[in-house]
């Protein structure tokens, strides 16, 4: 897809997308040579403990997961178990788009206060458009990961009436607040971005020096 997009003197753009995502696309997927299954009784087992183990069995990887992140602990020692090769090791032979593309990222960026306000008018125009419906009708299919994800998991709690409607959309708000505050805190650590401020700007403005910047 890419090189037809280049072959019409295109430049080709990823818009949006969380900073997991984007990373991924970057720098590349990691592919285990296995298929892994969770094997790890780890229920008994508390966060400290666990972080030990990865820490014995792959120093390296200990050092980029957070001591309490017991998923992402139990996929390395999964990984270590069943491979016999460190996580931190396979890690290093992914390949992403890095590597065939000259890569511009560009974020966009406005105050704070007005990024909030406008998660705020996001999520009253997601439940106009039917969120609610739209988990009733699939969230018996839905899985445990994708149950969790911010807006299905308040909308669920209000559908089993543990919260009212509003509470819902509060917490929906919030949460996404402090997903922002996380995926600007991820961004900014990368120090490739070239920022442009978008406020009080129109989007012809913003694509021109969008433009300057390649």
């Amino acid at each position: 897809m890419t090189e037809q997009i280049q072959q019409r003197n295109k430049i080709p753009l990823v818009v949006g997308g969380s900073a997991l995502y984007i990373y991924s696309l970057i720098k590349g997927i990691f592919n285990p040579p296995v298929i892994l299954k969770p094997q790890l009784k780890t229920k008994e087992e508390n966060d400290d403990v666990l972080y030990q183990k990865l820490v014995e069995a792959d120093p390296s990887a200990a050092a980029k997961i957070h001591p309490h992140n017991k998923r992402r602990i139990e996929r390395a020692l999964e990984v270590y178990q069943q491979t016999g090769i460190r996580f931190s090791q396979l890690k290093q032979q992914r390949k992403g788009i890095e590597e065939k593309y000259k890569i511009i990222k560009i974020g966009l960026i406005c105050r704070r206060p007005l990024l909030y306000q406008r998660v705020e008018q996001r999520v009253e125009e997601m439940f106009k458009q039917g969120l609610v419906e739209e988990v009733s009708q699939i969230r018996n299919r839905l899985g445990k990961t994708a149950s969790q994800a911010l807006g299905y998991k308040e909308v669920i709690n209000y559908l089993n009436g543990e919260i009212s409607l509003a509470e819902a959309k509060d917490l929906i708000k919030k949460n996404t607040r402090h997903f922002v505050k996380r995926q600007l805190t991820w961004f900014r650590k990368d120090k490739e971005i070239k920022w442009i401020e978008i406020e009080g700007k129109s989007s012809q403005e913003i694509v021109k020096q969008m433009n300057n910047e390649q």
